[in-house]
């Protein structure tokens, strides 16, 4: 009975470590995200200011503003389906030559 527990105990705690590592990771590639975001923030102000001003827009249309924030947030969606597709095909790759060496093992 006690090595029972300790066996499950043990097991948890292995649990929580992975789980643990796997929040940090999620948690540090968020903040890098982030900080790219602010870098790329300035770059694509300066294009829509430029864009704004060849075609001759005023500068304080809040229209133009929501506008250029709809076209990121749209550009940026896109990018993240693209980019979760590319990894749903790779996880089910992955996933298929890992089946397929099971069937050589057993």
């Amino acid at each position: 009975m006690k090595d029972k527990i300790i066996y499950h105990a043990e097991k948890t705690a292995e649990e929580f470590k992975k789980e643990f590592r796997t929040q940090i990771v999620v948690a540090v590639t968020a903040a890098f995200a982030f900080l790219i975001a602010l870098s790329w923030r300035t770059p694509i102000e300066k294009i829509i200011q430029n864009v704004k001003d060849s075609l001759g827009i005023s500068q304080g249309n809040i229209y133009v503003e929501f506008f250029s924030a709809a076209l990121v947030t749209f550009l940026a969606v896109g990018v993240l389906i693209f980019l979760t597709r590319w990894n749903s095909n790779q996880d089910a790759k992955m996933r298929e030559r890992l089946s397929g060496q099971k069937r050589l093992f057993v």
